[in-house]
């Protein structure tokens, strides 16, 4: 009932939906998993189908398992209240003054040119506006969530030998409390956690382990062999 719950949430059928025409059209689709807390101080699981063109897997991955690959990407622009919004004023400002004082090329800035009401699609070019009335429109950011290998300490129940990781934001009270009432005991051994990185041009906006202990994307392949995913569509195009 609660996966039932959660799935009438966040319109599940037709997500997947969505997700399994994007593999059959384009050999690849993504589900991005996460909590949200817009409307619940505890979080909901928000369950999304992404783009499949804004998403870059790992290129050396052999299997079709996210835990086996060693990073994922995500691309996607947003203008500068967005980037107020999710990162911060000072963040975004530094983002900005980058892009308006160096020629990021069309791949990571859109510009545009102030006090005006519309623009051509894309935007403006760099040098297409004087440097007096330049304003951005959108800059591209890139999420990426990167296995790295670090010292952390974990939980060991005594019986099971099951582990789970300490919370970083635990202090040494809060460890014993948590021992003497489980019967555990803690070790610090090294393993792979998930770093989440966010940058716009050379601006790093979030760098930090990740809440989650895997990557939030979801793969769904229709077929995937050796690295190489394969749609249904794809053998339906002429050679020619």
């Amino acid at each position: 009932k609660v996966m039932m719950q959660i799935a009438d949430e966040n319109a599940f059928e037709h997500v997947e939906g969505t997700v399994f025409q994007d593999g059959m059209i384009t050999d690849r689709g993504y589900f991005d998993i996460r909590m949200n807390f817009d409307d619940n101080i505890n979080g909901d699981i928000c369950i999304t189908a992404l783009d499949p063109t804004t998403v870059v897997p790992d290129p050396q991955a052999k299997e079709w398992n996210p835990d086996t690959w060693r990073e994922v990407y995500i691309t996607k622009w947003l203008s500068i209240d967005d980037l107020t919004e999710l990162y911060g004023e000072e963040k975004a400002e530094e983002a900005r003054t980058q892009a308006l004082s160096t020629n990021l090329g069309a791949e990571y800035a859109e510009y545009t040119r102030r006090g005006t009401f519309g623009t051509p699609e894309f935007g403006y070019a760099y040098d297409q506006i004087p440097s007096d009335e330049r304003d951005i429109k959108r800059i591209r950011v890139i999420d990426r969530q990167h296995f790295v290998i670090d010292r952390q300490k974990v939980f060991v129940e005594p019986i099971t030998g099951e582990e789970s990781p300490v919370p970083d934001s635990w202090d040494e009270v809060k460890i014993d409390e948590y021992t003497a009432l489980t019967g555990s005991y803690v070790i610090t051994k090294t393993s792979k956690r998930v770093r989440w990185t966010v940058s716009a041009g050379s601006v790093v906006l979030h760098d930090d382990f990740s809440p989650y202990p895997f990557f939030t994307i979801v793969p769904y392949f229709p077929q995937f062999r050796r690295g190489k995913p394969l749609g249904w569509v794809r053998d339906l195009i002429d050679a020619q």
